[in-house]
This record gives structure tokens, sequence and C-alpha cells, in this order.
């Protein structure tokens, strides 16, 4: 009875180290990756393909999510690392900067504004904007900033940078997105300035 539970026993300690030494060379593992959806659609496909090609026992979980929501699931332990912009709450984390992305406006191509190779922000009072709802990274950067000149952007908020796009398409006001976005408004009906 001895030898068989020692058997047994020794079994499952090779089982344990055989995970261990799969685990350290990355043959198996787990990681969580919370991301802004637009990197999550446009800069991170890519990067994970290349990374599931050359690990691929490491399961990827990715959430795409708002800033604030990104950073609550890696202190929530459920995301390893968080790719999202800085804000109030990033000096809770370490943080490294990736990159820096320009703004951009989108209009419809018969706008009065499509006319320009680059605008100023000043040029934008009056216009209805298409815009990101409140609480959004890009939201706030962009409110603080047309604040800061005296203009209040006023116009339909939605939820989805596709949404964004369409209803630009259809005249319903301009957007300032991300460059990183820029690959969602890819539609012959508009028109895009630095």
């Amino acid at each position: 009875l001895f030898a068989e539970a020692a058997s047994r026993l020794m079994a499952d300690f090779d089982s344990v180290f055989e995970n261990l030494r799969d685990h350290v060379a990355k043959k198996r593992g787990h990681i969580g990756i919370a991301a802004l959806p637009s990197l999550a659609a446009g800069w991170l496909p890519h990067l994970l393909a290349q990374y599931k090609q050359t690990y691929p026992g490491i399961h990827i979980e990715l959430f795409d999510s708002n800033s604030d929501r990104c950073l609550d699931l890696l202190q929530e332990g459920k995301a390893d690392v968080a790719i999202t912009s800085p804000g109030n709450r990033i000096v809770e984390f370490d943080a490294e900067p990736l990159f820096a992305d320009r703004f951009y406006l989108v209009c419809p191509k018969d706008h009065a504004l499509a006319r320009f190779k680059s605008i100023q922000l000043k040029q934008l009072e009056h216009q209805s904007f298409v815009q990101l709802r409140k609480g959004t990274s890009v939201r706030q950067l962009i409110d603080a900033r047309l604040e800061a000149i005296g203009i209040r952007a006023e116009g339909l908020e939605v939820e989805q940078l596709a949404t964004a796009a369409g209803l630009v398409a259809a005249g319903l006001g301009v957007a300032i997105v991300p460059e990183l976005t820029l690959f969602q408004f890819q539609d012959k009906r508009l028109k895009v300035i630095s």
C-alpha cells in the first residue's frame, strides 16, 4: 500500500514540475489584458496573433473596456496588464507610456470645414458634435481642450466609434478622434483633417 501511494505521489510531483517547467518556458499559462476598445480593435490584434503563434499554450483573456474599467480589472487581479490612456487614477499603478496619439477632426466631405487641410480648435465654435459619452478618456481630453478656449461641445453622444462614423457621415455633426481610431472612419463620405 505504501509503495502504491508513494508511486502516485511521485507521479503527481512529476506532473507538478512538468507544469512548472512548461509555465516557465511559456508553454502554458494565462494572461489577462485590459485595453481600450480602440486599441483592442486596431492595434492589438496583430500583436496578439504574433504572441499566440510564438506561445500557443498561453491562454489570452482580452477585456476591451473604457479606461476606468481597465484599471478596475487590473486592481481586481482579473487583468495582468492594462493598456489605457493616462488619467487621474493612473498614479495608483506602475505605468509606462507606450506612445502619444494625435487627434483629428472627422467631418462629411461636403462640410464647410472639409476644405481645410488642418484646423484650429477655435474653428469648431458653433459646430454640432458627435462624441463619445462622458466619462470616456477621449471625451475627457477633448472636453478639457475645448473648454479651455471657451467652446462647449454639444451634440449627439454615442458608445461606439462605428456609430460615431455613421452619424458624422449622415451630416449630424463633426467628431474629434484619436489617430488610432481612424480605421473606424474609412468611409468615402468622410474627410479627416489634422
